[in-house]
C-alpha cells in the first residue's frame, strides 16, 4: 500500500512541475520606453507594456487585471495604477497599456512594473503575476 501511495505522490509532483514549467511559455510580457533616451532638456516619455498570449491562450478581460506602476523619485507619470477598462487592443491578441512620463532628476532611475492578470485557453483559466523593472538613464 505505501509503495502505490508513493508511486501516486510522485506522479502528482511530475505533473505540478511539468504545468509550473510550460506556463512560462503562454505569454510574453514587455515594458519599453519611447524614446529611449530622456535628458531634462526633453524629459517627456511614455511607457508602455505590453502582454502577448501564445496560442491557445488568450488575456481574460472580465477577471482582474492590475498593473501597478512604481517610479523612483527622478520620475513621476501621469496615472500609476491600470485596470482591464485601460488595456489598449493590438494586433495578433496582444494587450497594452500606456502612460505618459516626465524626468524630473538626472541619473539612474528605474520603473517597477507589478502586473496580475488572468490567461485562459478553452479548458482552464490561470493567474499570473509579473514584475518588470525598466532601467532609464536621465542625461
Amino acid at each position: 500500500m505505501k509503495k502505490h501511495l508513493l508511486a501516486v505522490q510522485l506522479s502528482s509532483f511530475l505533473v505540478i512541475c511539468t504545468a509550473k514549467a510550460e506556463a512560462t511559455k503562454n505569454y510574453d510580457i514587455s515594458g519599453s520606453l519611447t524614446p529611449t533616451k530622456v535628458s531634462l532638456q526633453k524629459p517627456t516619455f511614455t511607457y508602455r507594456l505590453e502582454i502577448a498570449p501564445k496560442s491557445p491562450w488568450r488575456l481574460k478581460t472580465e477577471t482582474p487585471f492590475q498593473v501597478w506602476l512604481k517610479p523612483t523619485k527622478g520620475l513621476t507619470l501621469d496615472k500609476t495604477e491600470f485596470a482591464n477598462t485601460d488595456l489598449l487592443s493590438l494586433e495578433n491578441d496582444k494587450k497594452a497599456i500606456q502612460v505618459a512620463g516626465k524626468a524630473l532628476e538626472k541619473g539612474k532611475q528605474r520603473l517597477e512594473t507589478h502586473v496580475s492578470f488572468f490567461l485562459c485557453s478553452d479548458e482552464v483559466c490561470q493567474r499570473f503575476k509579473e514584475e518588470i523593472s525598466v532601467k532609464v538613464e536621465v542625461q
